[in-house]
């Protein structure tokens, strides 16, 4: 009968080693506490986990996370972490939600080959550091310490079609700003100066600078021509901006538009405006051979 208990108890002792994938690497009995959860009903390795939502629950230490080397979709947001150096490992994530925590420096996160979407809204990041991922696409650094962004190779930023950088302290855009696919900037709330850097992003789509209060005016991104008005970014087709901040000219501008003067569907605002019939080029009717 002794015998049977004590098999019994090393049966559950493995059970709880190898079959819940030793609980114990994890530091933070919050997250000994997720992992209870996912490994409650059966045996899971905590390795081969590729999926792990754990917000809002008061995790702080990380550490432990590294052998999680299978996962590819994290969310952590609403916590309180401050340090991500635990994550690198993670060469095979893909989605990483770390909004809403305490993190000051997220620059060990560019060693993420995989990573396609970060979410690190609401921090208290200073230092801007994105320009050197590799495929990442989506990127959200809303209300946080970020004053300037840096220019970088023709090797980074190849895949990133939206970037928020609302509600930061961020005075200007890099010149040299190599984006090539970028179709979403959000640069609202922030003390941009001027928007002379950003006519480079050719394959933008939307642009919102609502609430900018050093931006003056708009000149730089339309140009009359006989045939009505034209666009400095080809692909633009959303623009949102405080016009109380513009002067005179740049608000006669968007007068203009609004009256159709741009030759494309054209949404200013909120407000949807449908080309004048006049301003628009009609197609090519020639047929080659």
């Amino acid at each position: 009968m002794l015998r049977l208990i004590f098999t019994f108890i090393l049966m559950n002792v493995a059970y709880i080693a190898f079959g819940q994938g030793k609980l114990s690497d994890f530091k933070d009995p919050q997250v000994q506490r997720v992992f209870s959860k996912y490994t409650h009903n059966e045996p899971i390795k905590i390795e081969t986990i590729d999926r792990l939502q754990a917000d809002n629950v008061q995790i702080s230490d990380l550490s432990g996370f590294e052998k999680l080397t299978h996962l590819q979709h994290l969310s952590l947001s609403k916590n309180l972490v401050s340090n991500v150096h635990p994550l690198v490992p993670l060469k095979e994530l893909k989605e990483l939600n770390l909004s809403h925590n305490l993190i000051k420096v997220a620059s060990p996160l560019i060693q993420l080959p995989a990573l396609e979407y970060l979410d690190l809204t609401n921090n208290q990041i200073k230092y801007c550091f994105f320009c050197t991922f590799p495929r990442l696409q989506i990127l959200n650094l809303a209300n946080n310490s970020i004053q300037q962004i840096h220019g970088q190779g023709d090797n980074f930023n190849k895949f990133l079609t939206h970037l928020d950088l609302s509600n930061n302290p961020l005075i200007q855009f890099p010149s040299q700003f190599n984006a090539p696919c970028l179709k979403e900037l959000n640069c609202s709330e922030t003390h941009l100066n001027s928007i002379v850097p950003i006519l480079n992003l050719k394959s933008l789509e939307a642009l919102r600078l609502k609430n900018c209060p050093n931006i003056r005016t708009i000149e730089s991104l339309f140009q009359e021509t006989v045939n009505g008005m034209q666009c400095a970014l080809p692909s633009l087709k959303e623009l949102e901006i405080s016009e109380n901040y513009l002067n005179e000219t740049s608000r006669n501008w968007l007068n203009k538009i609004r009256q159709g003067n741009l030759p494309v569907h054209f949404c200013l605002n909120g407000q949807s405006i449908e080309p004048n019939p006049k301003n628009v080029v009609p197609p090519s009717s020639t047929v080659k051979f």
